[in-house]
């Protein structure tokens, strides 16, 4: 005999083959990319109508079972509030207060209720005027399941219109609520989608390329492009870091649940009902409530979130924007956006980098700059205004910004850089640099054959155009150089939007300090020009 549990089972197993099913229907067929049908949609279609063909089931010790909608509609409702647990966990952006927090959350399951209402009366009243004017024998209640399947989707809707049934014995509510569902999806594809597209095209929208790109509209990321989702904050000899989230929340959510069942019981008829319908929220509070003292105790490092001090897509957004548009008044109606987006995520992240590479390497005596977006106005050159790239850089303050090596990282709309290098290496330094090899060529053959053992940074630079003769064929890319970077260039991409990016950085101006120590000490050195 199977146990109670089991036909939730089957529906997961269900739910599971249906989202795949889904997942390759919208990356194959063109007409779902264009309509930007979700694999959630598809698949729920596809299952709606094997539901009433009574093809959903399951294999039991007596045969073949179906399984009910009800099934689908508890774990829907259950699943919508166990989602808000996990917003609870996030954390807040930096700077942000814990009572702004709170007051955010409030507001959101008040907007949430307060909207729905709004919808239910006026579905409610558009029942009733209908009967009164046209009549007919229908449950003019059901008009409440207008706004929540024109809104909310299927899933809502199967959860409320499937307790009117069972409980209240009101005939037809699931049906109606999922017509007003089909009907929401009808109006978002048919005229939503066309309205996107249109405000694309007419540039309302940031799009980099002014088109949604192949793996958007496919469902799926190209091969060789996958962010990064989530990062391990246990060790798997342990527990599985996914499956500690999900014991937090799991917990979290029993403890919502258990409130809710004591607000059923124990307050007065009429507002008792929230104890059940509210779930979502309470779920959410007690989250940030367990995010409070996990903070206070020191181990909200468990909880893996968005790095403080991360970029974000929005900043690749604003950085062509700048460049299609580079102008004041443009410039001035998105100032906010590259102030959040741009200026402060680049200035948290140098003064991360710089901390922590300064720790290191105390002696090195280093600055960090931040460049601003404004160009100078005596060097604009038929150009705009404004740069539509950002950098950071490490160096030793000095007179002649230019005359001494680099770290650097920056942040344009094609990709990012980083190494170390000249901006435009003084002639007297490279003087110093070919007249150092031709005294003491072992050094930088030392450096050179470790250079040519690892793949990550590239020699760049422009060469005399006439060649000069190296004192050994593995000198001569670095001898004939008038200025030098070593250089990491890439697309944008994981390590860019993951808070792995300070790490990198790290171990990157790591493997680049012998050449700028070794650039430095040519400082001493007499000028070979001179003699």
């Amino acid at each position: 005999m199977e146990a109670s549990f089991y036909p939730y089972l089957g529906a997961l197993c269900w739910i599971g083959v249906l989202l795949m099913l889904g997942t390759l229907i919208r990356a194959k067929v063109p007409l779902f990319q264009k309509l930007l049908f979700p694999s959630s949609l598809i698949g729920g279609l596809i299952g709606f109508v094997l539901i009433n063909l009574d093809l959903i089931g399951m294999p039991t010790s007596t045969g073949w079972k179906d399984i009910t909608p009800n099934i689908f509609s508890m774990i829907t409702f259950h699943l919508f509030a166990f989602g808000f647990v996990g917003i609870g966990l996030l954390q807040a952006k930096s700077g942000t207060s814990g009572k702004v927090v709170a007051r955010g959350a409030l507001w959101i399951a008040l907007i949430f209720g307060l909207l729905f209402s709004v919808q239910a009366m006026a579905g409610k009243a558009t029942f009733d005027v209908w009967k009164m004017l046209f009549g007919g024998d229908f449950f003019t209640g059901n008009g409440y399941l207008l706004g929540a399947g024109f809104t909310q989707g299927p899933g809502q809707t199967q959860a409320y219109a499937s307790i009117w049934e069972t409980t209240y014995q009101i005939a037809n509510s699931l049906n109606v609520g999922l017509a007003f569902a089909a009907v929401g999806f009808l109006v978002a594809g048919i005229v939503g989608v066309p309205l996107a597209f249109y405000g694309i095209k007419k540039g309302w929208i940031s799009i980099q390329g002014g088109k949604l790109p192949e793996c958007f509209l496919r469902g799926l990321m190209d091969k060789g492009d996958n962010p990064a989702c989530a990062h391990a904050t246990t060790h798997p000899a342990n527990i599985d870091s996914v499956a500690f989230h999900l014991a937090i929340m799991a917990a979290l959510y029993a403890l919502a649940y258990a409130f809710g069942v004591w607000w059923l019981c124990s307050m007065p008829k009429g507002i008792n009902g929230l104890g059940i319908g509210m779930i979502f929220a309470w779920g959410m509070f007690f989250a940030m409530i367990a995010r409070k003292l996990m903070a206070k105790f020191g181990i909200i490092h468990l909880i893996d979130g968005e790095t403080t001090r991360r970029l974000t897509g929005a900043t690749v957004d604003f950085m062509w924007g700048i460049r299609f548009n580079n102008e004041k008044g443009w410039f001035e109606a998105h100032k906010e956006e590259y102030l959040t987006t741009f200026q402060r995520p680049m200035k948290a992240l140098a003064d991360e980098v710089y901390g922590a590479f300064t720790d290191r390497h105390p002696d090195l005596d280093l600055i960090c700059k931040v460049s601003r977006i404004y160009r100078d106005a005596r060097r604009l050159f038929g150009r705009g205004p404004y740069k539509d790239h950002l950098w950071l850089s490490l160096t030793r303050p000095h007179e002649e910004g230019c005359a001494e090596p680099v770290f650097w990282f920056e942040l344009g709309p094609e990709g990012y850089s980083y190494g170390m290098g000249f901006w435009q290496a003084p002639a007297v330094t490279m003087a110093k640099f070919r007249a150092r090899m031709d005294r003491e060529p072992k050094a930088m053959e030392k450096l050179a054959r470790r250079f040519q053992k690892q793949d990550v940074f590239v020699l760049e630079g422009e060469d005399y155009k006439r060649p000069k003769a190296a004192p050994s064929r593995l000198l001569t890319p670095w001898y004939s150089k008038k200025s030098f970077a070593l250089s990491h260039d890439a697309p944008h991409g994981e390590p860019l939007w993951s808070h792995d990016l300070v790490d990198l950085l790290l171990e990157g101006y790591e493997f680049l300090l012998p050449y700028y120590e070794y650039m430095l000490s040519l400082s001493g050195d007499p000028d070979p020009r001179a003699q």
